[in-house]
């Protein structure tokens, strides 16, 4: 048996199913498909087990939103960095 995966990103601000997960921001995302590891670079992540400065590859991509570029693992929403004005 296999679960269908959500594959949607909901914006509204009672999804819950977001609301716990720390948000880490992101310059650069190399691959990213739902049902796969992301590849990414992030600035802010916050495990001492990821430096910042090199391409990391996540869990499994829960949900991937193509338009805004914000994606969801298991643990943890990434979102791509604001850019300075």
């Amino acid at each position: 048996m296999s679960e269908k995966i959500d594959t949607t990103l909901k914006n509204s601000p009672a999804d819950t199913r977001r609301s716990n997960k720390p948000v880490v921001n992101y310059v650069s995302l190399l691959h990213c498909k739902v049902g796969q590891s992301a590849v990414v670079l992030p600035v802010d992540h916050q495990s001492p087990l990821v430096s910042n400065t090199k391409y990391v590859r996540t869990s499994v991509v829960l949900a991937y939103d193509t338009v805004t570029g914000e994606f969801e693992t298991c643990n943890t929403r990434y979102q791509p960095r604001a850019a300075a004005h």
